[in-house]
């Protein structure tokens, strides 16, 4: 009888241990903070961005372009980034110096640049840069196409 009770009393232990473990990790899963958000502004400088243009085949090298934020200009469109074509185990010969001016932060930031651009960086789930081109090869008098790229962003503090 003395050992019915003791495996009653050691298995009602068992069950009360459970419950408490259980409850302890519901709770502390609920109690976790979202996760930090991260701004691509001004204040984040330098960070750089990959781009390929929607639609761009893999062997596209023109189709893509990496945009690194570490200069400064005069004026309203005061944040300048070197963009250069391909990828860096491909790269397209030349390159441009494009600034931007910071239109709005967090939770998107947005960036505008002389010729018309937006560009638009969701902190950690992506970017998207929508700008103004000339086919490659046309002259400087040809008309430009909007012209959309989606990518990433990385090096904000």
């Amino acid at each position: 009888m003395r050992e019915a009770r003791q495996n009653v009393l050691f298995m009602s232990v068992f069950v009360v241990v459970a419950v408490v473990m259980i409850g302890a990790n519901t709770f502390d899963r609920g109690q976790q903070l979202a996760p930090a958000q991260v701004s691509f502004g001004p204040e984040a400088l330098p960070f750089v961005c990959d781009f390929t243009r929607e639609g761009a085949g893999p062997d596209d090298m023109q189709g893509r372009f990496t945009l690194r934020f570490d200069h400064s200009a005069t004026g309203p469109f005061a944040h300048c980034a070197t963009l250069s074509r391909g990828t860096a185990l491909r790269p397209v010969p030349g390159g441009e110096v494009i600034c931007l001016a910071h239109r709005q932060a967090m939770p998107d930031d947005l960036w505008e640049d002389a010729n018309g651009g937006a560009l638009r960086i969701m902190g950690r789930d992506g970017a998207r840069y929508a700008r103004r081109e000339r086919t490659p090869g046309a002259d400087a008098f040809s008309a430009t196409t909007d012209v959309s790229y989606v990518g990433s962003c990385e090096g904000a503090k």
